[in-house]
């Protein structure tokens, strides 16, 4: 098992870090070949802060991405094992999770707003610090 899972973390590594960096370099050739009236409406913070901002969430993104994957993956194998040991108590279980996804479900919206204020003031202070 320690094995199967160095594996996956070597290669989910890499193809965190491949993806990403295709991405970076995407990014750099599209607005390095753009008109320069286009890239004038942008702040050099704004820049600053797409690219080390958004390109490092989008690898948060793609690890976390990925780990949920394995582990619906594992849940559902889990899930199964569980099923055949005793049905009532997997039901149970299952149910008793479903119960906890409802309840935190509505702090999703609040956790969205928080993180888009978070964004742009961010964004605000590297404007800022580029700026000055």
């Amino acid at each position: 098992m320690s094995l199967l899972k160095f594996w996956q973390a070597v290669h989910s590594s890499r193809l965190i870090r491949d993806v990403t960096q295709e991405f970076q370099v995407c990014f750099y050739r599209k607005w390095l070949f753009r008109p320069w009236i286009e890239s004038s409406r942008y702040s050099g913070g704004e820049i600053l802060s797409l690219v080390q901002r958004d390109i490092g969430q989008l690898s948060m993104f793609l690890t976390q991405g990925l780990r949920l994957a394995i582990t619906v993956i594992l849940t559902g194998i889990y899930s199964l094992v569980a099923l055949q040991a005793s049905f009532w108590l997997t039901v149970l279980a299952l149910a008793a999770g479903v119960v906890l996804f409802l309840t935190l479900f509505p702090l999703r919206r609040r956790m969205l707003r928080l993180s888009h204020s978070i964004r742009s003031r961010y964004q605000y202070q590297v404007d800022l610090i580029t700026e000055h």
